[in-house]
């Protein structure tokens, strides 16, 4: 099955410990969601509920100075309209943003991720990163400091940049590679301080059974006919 883009929201709410995100359109049952966090603190604890029930886990986050980065996803997401709520342990600044897929693996999702190395700069690289399946979907998140304009990569889109002024964003690639290394780009228009994650999500796998034909036996027969 091939990977599609649905839906993506952003919010940027300001200082405090907990707040919701909406999605524009309700979710479509079976779908997988996405959800970046960017926290001016660090060492902080970040959880996600959602009013749909569904269970969010933690990919990754990273700690970079005084701010850190967090991406978590939900699968197999229940049906309706849907509201995240992000909570963390600090009041803090807070800005988060949110993506809808069609297409992904509903029993385990999740294929690899990594992080950018420290550094500064106007280019984001992330991996490379080894991958196990084909036509996977690759999505970057970055954060950076002081407020630069943000390009997606070769073959990456921009989803959400958080704010518009850009000090935060993410974009996807939804591949037609096939599995090896995937290495995630985006440029920016000035130096910066960069820290970045970049998750790699497999399609659905096929759950047809393989139907085993039986060996078949053909019998030649010889006719001799005497005129």
């Amino acid at each position: 099955m091939t990977i599609g883009f649905v839906q993506s929201a952003q919010a940027s709410p300001g200082t405090g410990t907990s707040f919701p995100i909406s999605y524009n359109t309700p979710n479509t049952a079976g779908n997988f969601l996405y959800c970046t966090v960017f926290l001016q603190a660090i060492s902080t604890t970040c959880t996600l509920t959602d009013s749909n029930g569904n269970i969010w886990t933690e990919i990754d986050h990273r700690d970079s100075g005084s701010f850190s980065i967090w991406h978590f996803y939900a699968k197999n997401c229940g049906n309706g309209a849907n509201t995240v709520t992000v909570t963390q342990g600090t009041s803090v600044v807070m800005r988060m943003g949110i993506a809808e897929y069609s297409g992904v693996d509903t029993a385990s999702p999740i294929d690899n991720f990594a992080q950018s190395g420290a550094g500064s700069g106007t280019a984001i690289s992330v991996g490379p990163m080894t991958t196990n399946f084909d036509n996977e979907l690759f999505i970057l998140t970055s954060r950076w400091t002081p407020t630069q304009t943000f390009t997606a990569g070769t073959n990456y889109t921009t989803r959400e940049t958080i704010p518009a002024s850009a000090v935060f964003a993410f974009e996807d690639f939804i591949s037609s590679d096939l599995a090896g290394s995937q290495t995630g780009t985006a440029t920016l228009g000035g130096s910066a301080a960069i820290a970045s994650l970049m998750v790699g999500v497999k399609p659905q796998q096929s759950t047809t059974p393989s139907i085993l034909v039986p060996n078949t036996t053909y019998r030649l027969y010889e006719y001799l006919y005497t005129c």
